[in-house]
């Protein structure tokens, strides 16, 4: 409890040292939580929800592991450390979750009512926990991206979500190997939009979205049924492989989010490859780099990403001054920091409020 800031006091820890059911479901603490209300029995409930954490006996493309290590959705009581629910067992719930999860509130009263995750098999999960019945609580698969004893692709990272014109909520996200960022075995990587509007088949696979790559497409056009979604086939040639290695952002219809192309090395203490970024339009994938006022979603696209260092890089930070004018920044593991104007509407963004912190 930070209330005090200069006398913080210990509340409580997960799971407890005696609560060895819990100890054996949990992986590595990679999961950072998400935090929000939830309401159940129509009392307020602040939660802090988590996944079940990593487990590195699974990361292989050879199978999965038959523990129960890190396969679970825990749902926490901020102020006790108690248990609100933990989901697990579900149908194809597999794989380990050591991604941070996303919280979404769709109809804007303030709660949460789903919550996105993606695991180590490569499988995008969503969860409602919208009722006042925590029984009613569930979860489904999403998505489930191609997997063989040849080939895995993990989600490490946490989603980003964005709406439609229709309240649709959009799930961004991509896939690599975080804890080996060199490795060159694996297919092609990808980058991943799905649309998750109750309808047609669940979980959703490659072939219920639009191929951008495969079909040579770059434009503005809103992918629209029967595809729910699109994605991008990540670059892999001459030793090279490239991979999401951080979360995405989605600002002003762009998505943001960085790739790291892996160079082969004989120096295990150097990072080789080229920190790449994308930008791209929310609905379409469209190739939006050249993007710096809204008239030019009229026009033609542009290129999708470009090199912008050395190292892996960060996830995309987007920030925004007094006048509204937005700035987009990254940094790499060797050190370098880039930064560029992000396409904004600043006659949309105005400061609503501040708070000046007196220490």
């Amino acid at each position: 409890d930070i209330t005090d800031t200069k006398n913080p006091k210990f509340l409580w820890e997960f799971p407890l040292p005696n609560d060895t059911s819990t100890l054996d479901k949990l992986g590595q603490s990679w999961s950072e939580p998400a935090i929000g209300r939830v309401k159940l029995g129509g009392l307020e409930r602040w939660v802090a929800i988590i996944g079940g954490g990593f487990d590195p006996n699974e990361n292989r493309k050879d199978g999965m592991s038959q523990a129960t290590i890190g396969k679970g959705l825990f749902i926490i009581d901020i102020k006790t450390g108690e248990i609100i629910k933990e989901i697990s067992g579900l149908n194809g719930m597999n794989y380990s979750f050591p991604s941070p999860p996303t919280t979404v509130d769709i109809n804007l009263d303030g709660y949460i009512d789903k919550v996105y995750i993606g695991d180590l098999g490569g499988q995008m999960w969503v969860f409602d926990i919208s009722s006042n019945n925590k029984e009613e609580w569930t979860g489904k698969r999403l998505f489930v991206a191609p997997g063989n004893s040849a080939e895995k692709h993990p989600i490490y990272y946490q989603p980003a979500v964005a709406f439609d014109q229709n309240k649709i909520p959009w799930v961004y996200f991509g896939t690599g190997d975080r804890e080996n960022p060199n490795d060159s075995t694996n297919p092609p990587e990808r980058f991943y939009a799905v649309k998750d509007d109750n309808q047609g088949p669940y979980p959703r696979r490659e072939e219920n979205l639009k191929d951008l790559i495969g079909l040579g497409q770059n434009t503005f056009a809103k992918v629209t049924d029967p595809y729910k979604g699109w994605f991008i086939k990540l670059e892999k040639t001459g030793g090279r492989h490239e991979k999401v290695l951080a979360k995405p952002s989605v600002f002003n219809r762009l998505v943001y989010f960085t790739t790291y192309f892996y160079k082969p090395t004989n120096d295990p203490c150097q990072v080789k490859g080229d920190a790449k970024l994308y930008i791209v339009e929310y609905l379409s994938g469209g190739g939006a780099l050249l993007v710096d006022d809204y008239t030019d979603f009229l026009g033609p696209t542009s290129n999708r990403s470009v090199v912008i260092g050395e190292g892996i890089p960060s996830a995309p930070v987007i920030s925004i001054n007094t006048e509204g004018e937005a700035t987009l920044i990254i940094v790499t593991t060797d050190g370098q920091i880039f930064g560029r104007k992000a396409f904004s509407l600043s006659k949309n963004q105005n400061l609503i409020y501040w708070r000046e912190i007196v220490r």
